[in-house]
This record gives structure tokens, sequence and C-alpha cells, in this order.
């Protein structure tokens, strides 16, 4: 992830063992991470049952927010793809709880059709 992309707030994709190893501690027995990424200290998964993000906070970094969103609860989703001016691309999701949406920036450097693609998978399948 380049300095840049720290800055504004987009997330580079990261080895799933490894997203694996920071996080195990909340996973259930027989989930495994299949596609992660990682802001600084924040970090995005996708796992075989749920959407996790673990929001590091404070300086510390001793407080945490953990969002877990499982695939059945998943109304719709979408991707932006990262264009000539925009350095970034989104992946977005609604369920009934976040009639708004819940969206994350990813920098140009990950692959936002494999995430997708993981999305799309999991969620089609809890239908």
């Amino acid at each position: 992830m380049s300095l840049f992309s720290k800055a504004v707030g987009n997330a580079t994709e990261i080895n799933a063992v490894e997203a694996q190893a920071e996080i195990g501690h909340i996973l259930l027995d027989g989930e495994q991470v299949i596609w992660a990424a990682k802001l600084i200290r924040d970090l995005f998964v996708m796992t075989n049952m749920r959407i996790i993000n673990v929001d590091i906070q404070g300086v510390t970094g001793k407080k945490s927010e953990t969002i877990s969103i499982p695939y059945r609860s998943v109304l719709t989703f979408a991707k932006e793809t990262a264009g000539t001016i925009d350095i970034d691309g989104t992946l977005r999701v609604w369920t009934a709880c976040h009639p708004a949406g819940v969206s994350w920036d990813f920098s140009r450097s990950v692959n936002i059709e494999a995430a997708y693609r993981t999305l799309a998978h999991y969620v089609l399948l809890t239908r």
C-alpha cells in the first residue's frame, strides 16, 4: 500500500492466512478467511460465513470495534471499480440493519473483482 493510499483511507489486499492469524480468536469452528484487506490497523475480512470489519481505535489500539455481517442478511451488494481519476474501488452492502448501506474503499492494487466474486458467491449460496 502506498503512503498516499494510507492517507486517503484505501485498504490493500492481504494474505488470507495472515488475516486468519490476526482474527482467529473471534472465528467460529470451521470458519475460514477467504479474502482480506487491511488499512494500517483496520481489517476487512470475508470468511466462508460472514463479513467481518475490525476497526482499531485510539492511539494505543487497545480499543476496537468488530462488526459482523452474516451473508444471509445482505439484501443487495455492489462494486465500483477504480477509474482514471478515481484512485479506489468500493464494495457496498445493504442489509435490513444498514438500509443506507455499508461501504469499504480499496486501493487500485486490490483485485476488486475477486472480492466481488467472493461476496457474490457467499451471499448467493445463503439464499
